[in-house]
């Protein structure tokens, strides 16, 4: 069955098409990233409003003067705006600089190759310049209502200029913020221990020792002679090739059925392997025999998983007949089943274990995939060996050695450097935060001065303070935690949802994160609490 395919999509809607030499984005990645930035600058943004806010104390007179000299609204507001986006643009071109200088370090560290320059690039240039002047407005908007509202006889003769509740406001962004950064710390902790456990799930043979040589372009001219010369070394335990890697994504189904239900097709994989191919990955052989170098193996004889053998409802299996097509022959054909292997995994564990069947492979087919089995870590000298073979072979022609534990995780490439971004802008995600709540707990403790004043002059010790200045974050940061909870279960077991074998999340990791972000905010609000704890009540009271 075959489908047209949009240019356009090429990028980023070819995730599904194997084999192809199009070179691939990945449109999840490009939006969670996406997602992130956009989250990374809401919280950038939301310690500018905090911080505003709390040194708007400070700006009450300007305002309050400004107004009785003839300052309309719409002016102090556009002075205002003006200043925050003079902030946003002034940062532009530093964040630009410090992207450039860190570009090799971000591709190592990520593996993502950049552009090399976004110089003359005019969609990119206009994008960063609207960007930052969204980010200066949205930042400078709340405070530049707030400041030009103001009364002047509430600033300059009652001085209790303020409106509505700041506090309150200050605490919900407080909020927002721990909602993201615990969003993203359970988010990044359950994509670790999901790809922890795909690498640490055992597909069902030996990963261990086993040394992959692909040969796609059909180098080796004689394979006979290559693998008898190869297991001449004592490193080498068995030689063995294939059409294709059983790990790759490469893979190709036909529908098969039975003698008994001929009408009753279940589509399996196929692979064309040769002799002492299972022995050489060590995939155990449940019921019948391996393949042998007897004619019929190479043209009727094939051999099924398990779950091929369920699918099929076959019981007994070894003897019986299966009808199918091959890649190689678009003929209906009968082929007895010789033996029944072990499930085992192909591929990823975003997929099930699938039927898989076997077929002996013939002369007509290429043998494009090289396994040779090593009976413990390939030495020097083994190495050397096979290098010296292959070049005697193909005139000088350049080898392509892999081990098979590693292309198993090259599968979990994609997931990897998800994980690594995750875990770096959470960690940008804590410390900017902190920066929000450090400049918070400053004006707190700064505008609760006299009141701690008073309190200690009637007794109050160090640690009832600190406890005073805490507890009005408790609420904040438990209803931050208890918002995360469902946006992360949902979000998680969408992802989750891509793998067919897959962790649980734990209510524990949960806990944990309500245990770090609570010391998060207390170890940042308790270092200007007990600047102001250990202060002389004489200094804040002074001038009362």
């Amino acid at each position: 069955l075959y489908q047209l395919q949009n240019a356009k999509d090429f990028y980023l809607e070819s995730e599904h098409i194997y084999g192809s030499h199009i070179a691939k984005g990945n449109k999840l990645s490009m939006l969670v990233f996406s997602g992130i930035g956009i989250l990374i600058l809401l919280i950038a943004c939301i310690n500018y409003i905090i911080l505003a806010t709390a040194e708007s104390t400070l700006r009450y007179k300007e305002i309050g003067i400004k107004k009785v000299v003839g300052a309309n609204r719409i002016g102090l507001i556009s002075q205002i705006q003006m200043e925050s986006l003079f902030i946003a643009l002034l940062s532009l071109p530093l964040a630009l600089i410090i992207v450039e200088r860190s570009k090799g370090l971000i591709s190592s560290f990520f593996g993502q190759e950049f552009a090399d320059s976004y110089s003359g690039n005019w969609p990119f240039i206009i994008g960063f310049i609207v960007i930052t002047l969204l980010v200066g407005s949205i930042s400078g908007s709340y405070i530049s209502l707030h400041l030009s509202r103001l009364k002047p006889i509430d600033i300059l003769v009652t001085r209790n200029p303020r409106k509505g509740n700041p506090s309150l406001l200050r605490k919900v962004l407080i909020g927002f913020q721990l909602l993201i950064f615990v969003v993203l710390f359970t988010s990044v902790t359950i994509i670790q221990k999901q790809i922890k456990y795909a690498l640490n799930l055992h597909p069902e043979f030996e990963l261990e020792n086993l040394l992959i040589i692909n040969d796609d372009q059909q180098r080796i001219s004689n394979l006979d002679v290559f693998k008898t010369e190869l297991e001449k070394h004592p490193d080498i335990e068995l030689v063995s090739s294939a059409f294709s890697n059983i790990m790759s994504r490469n893979r190709w189904s036909n529908g098969a059925s039975t003698t008994n239900e001929p009408d009753k097709s279940v589509f399996i994989e196929q692979y064309y392997v040769d002799k002492d191919y299972i022995e050489t990955l060590k995939i155990d052989i449940k019921a019948g025999r391996s393949f042998i170098t007897e004619e019929s193996d190479k043209h009727t004889g094939v051999i099924l998983n398990s779950t091929a053998v369920n699918s099929l409802n076959l019981t007994d299996p070894v003897g019986k007949t299966i009808i199918t097509k091959t890649m190689f022959d678009n003929t209906e054909k009968e082929y007895e089943i010789i033996g029944v292997t072990d499930d085992f995994i192909s591929g990823t564990v975003h997929r099930g274990i699938g039927p898989v069947l076997l077929f002996s492979r013939t002369p007509t087919v290429p043998a494009r995939h090289i396994a040779v089995r090593l009976k413990n870590q390939l030495s020097e000298s083994g190495r050397i060996h096979i290098q010296d073979v292959w070049s005697n072979l193909t005139e000088g022609k350049p080898i392509e050695l892999h081990f098979m534990d590693d292309l198993f995780q090259e599968l979990y490439k994609k997931e990897s450097t998800i994980s690594k971004i995750l875990t770096f802008f959470t960690v940008l995600a804590i410390f900017i935060s902190c920066l929000g709540l450090f400049g918070l707990s400053l004006f707190v403790a700064r505008r609760k001065n006299k009141e701690i004043g008073i309190r200690k002059v009637h007794g109050a010790q160090i640690v009832d303070i600190v406890k005073m200045i805490l507890r009005e974050f408790v609420f904040t940061v438990i209803l931050a935690n208890f918002l995360a909870l469902p946006i992360t279960l949902i979000s998680m077991r969408k992802w989750l949802s891509l793998f067919a074998y897959k962790i649980k999340p734990d209510i524990s990791l949960f806990i944990i994160a309500f245990i770090l972000s609570a010391f998060i905010v207390s170890l940042t609000l308790t270092i200007n609490a007990l600047k102001v704890a250990r202060m002389n009540p004489a200094e804040s009271l002074r001038d009362e």
